[in-house]
């Protein structure tokens, strides 16, 4: 046990929750001059159903926080277990992150990652506080699911990682199954 904080213990700690990965993107300033930034990410976090909110974080030391800061309109395409080489060139602070890899747009316009197994589409609700990190809080106005049949990729620690197909699983709830109210 820790007795004293720790920060590599803390970080260690959190890696044994994994999590999905997804790729994050927004466009900043207006419509007519508007700068595209991308990242890869596992601080995706559902907030809320009514209203439909999310959260991710950004480092404040991150290349291209700034455009980050001043996005309004962002894009996260949940990854698939055999995209992790996009998750690695994403997660690149400098690299040309798309490459050979062309976008798609969604329904609000924003860049989307091909081949995603879902996507979401959001503004900005508000910009929170994190310590080194700001929390970028979202509204979600567009959703897809692109592919029920692959796997996600998964992030355990520090490594990308699959899911087994045929792991047990336990049943969730039966509210989590229920259709949504109208």
């Amino acid at each position: 046990m820790v007795t004293e904080f720790d920060s590599l213990a803390f970080r260690h700690v959190m890696g044994r929750f994994a999590t999905g990965v997804a790729v994050i993107t927004a466009e900043s300033g207006d419509d007519g001059a508007a700068a595209r930034v991308a990242m890869t990410a596992n601080s995706l976090t559902s907030v809320s159903l009514r209203p439909p909110l999310i959260l991710f974080c950004v480092l404040r030391d991150a290349n291209g926080f700034e455009l980050w800061h001043d996005a309004k309109r962002y894009g996260i395409s949940i990854l698939a277990e055999d995209q992790a080489d996009l998750a690695l060139r994403f997660a690149e602070p400098f690299a040309d992150k798309w490459g050979d890899t062309a976008p798609v747009h969604g329904e609000t316009g924003v860049p989307l990652i091909p081949g995603a197994l879902a996507t979401l589409e959001g503004t900005r609700e508000r910009l929170i506080d994190g310590g080194d990190h700001e929390i970028h809080l979202i509204r979600v106005s567009a959703l897809t699911v692109l592919d029920e049949a692959r796997q996600p990729l998964v992030f355990f620690g520090g490594a990308f990682r699959g899911l087994e197909p045929d792991a047990p699983q336990a049943s969730s709830s039966a509210r989590a199954h229920q259709p949504a109210e109208t």
